[in-house]
C-alpha cells in the first residue's frame, strides 16, 4: 500500500510539473519566432522586423538576419493595473484631452526609460569583436533607437550585415556595405503594402504611407498624418 500512495504522489508531482512547464512556454507573450531565452548578436534570425521582449526591459530586434538586443538601464517599474475601458479614439492630438497624445493602437509614445545596446558601436570597425572574439559572420553597426541610451558615446548596436534584400524588412533592401537601406522606387506600385504598414514612393524611395484621412489608407486608419493598421487612441505621455 504504500507503494501505491508513493507512485501516486509522483504521478501528481510530475503532472503538476507538466503543467507549469506549458505556462512557462505559453506566458511569454511573444510571437512565433522569438527564441525562448534573450538572444545575442551571433545568433541569427529569418523574420525581418520581428520583435521579442523579455520582462520589462529587454527587448530583440530581427534584423539584417541577426538579432539587435537593447536593455534598459532602469529598473522596471511597478504594475500599474489595467488600462481604462474609457478609451477614445483619435486621428490627431487635437482630438484628445489637453495632456494627452494620439497614438496607433494606444502605445504610450515616447520613452520614458531609455535602453542600452547590447553591443554599442558608432561605426562598423567597432563590430569586428564581438565579445572579444570574431563574430562568425560579418557585422555592420546598426543605427540606435529613439529611445536608445548612449554608452560610452555609441548608441549604435552591432548586427550581422545584410546578404541581400530578403535579410531587410520589405521597404529595405540591402545595399553593398552591408545595411539595409530605404528601397529606392519610382512609383508606389513598387513599394509594398502589408497587413501592418502602408507603403508609398517618397522622394525617389519607399516610405510609410501619408495621409490627410483615413479614406487615404485604404483598410488603415490614419492617425496624425500616417497610415497605420490599428486606430488612433488617447494616451498619456510616459512618466
Amino acid at each position: 500500500m504504500p507503494r501505491i500512495r508513493l507512485a501516486a504522489a509522483w504521478v501528481v508531482v510530475a503532472a503538476i510539473a507538466i503543467g507549469c512547464a506549458s505556462a512557462a512556454s505559453t506566458s511569454s507573450g511573444n510571437p512565433p519566432g522569438c527564441p525562448g531565452n534573450v538572444p545575442n548578436a551571433k545568433v541569427s534570425c529569418d523574420t525581418a522586423g520581428l520583435q521579442c521582449t523579455y520582462g520589462c526591459g529587454v527587448t530583440a530586434t530581427c534584423s539584417g538576419g541577426g538579432w539587435s538586443v537593447s536593455e534598459s538601464n532602469i529598473s522596471c517599474p511597478a504594475d500599474s493595473g489595467a488600462p481604462s475601458d474609457a478609451a477614445v479614439t483619435c486621428g490627431s492630438s487635437n482630438d484628445c484631452h489637453s495632456g494627452m497624445e494620439c497614438s496607433p493602437g494606444g502605445v504610450t509614445i515616447g520613452c520614458g526609460i531609455c535602453a542600452m545596446p547590447q553591443n554599442p558601436c558608432s561605426a562598423d570597425s567597432d563590430c569586428k569583436l564581438i565579445d572579444d572574439a570574431a563574430p562568425v559572420g560579418p557585422m555592420v553597426c546598426g543605427p540606435g533607437g529613439s529611445c536608445t541610451c548612449p554608452v560610452g558615446g555609441k548608441s549604435g548596436s552591432c548586427i550581422p550585415a545584410c546578404q541581400s534584400a530578403s535579410d531587410c524588412s520589405s521597404d529595405e533592401t540591402c545595399s553593398p556595405t552591408g545595411h539595409c537601406v530605404p528601397k529606392p522606387c519610382t512609383t508606389d506600385a513598387q513599394c509594398p503594402s502589408t497587413a501592418a504598414v502602408d507603403y508609398a514612393c517618397s522622394a525617389g524611395t519607399c516610405a510609410v504611407k501619408s495621409c490627410q484621412t483615413s479614406a487615404d489608407c485604404g483598410a488603415h486608419y490614419c492617425v496624425s498624418g500616417t497610415c497605420y493598421a490599428q486606430p488612433g487612441m488617447c494616451v498619456e505621455p510616459p512618466a
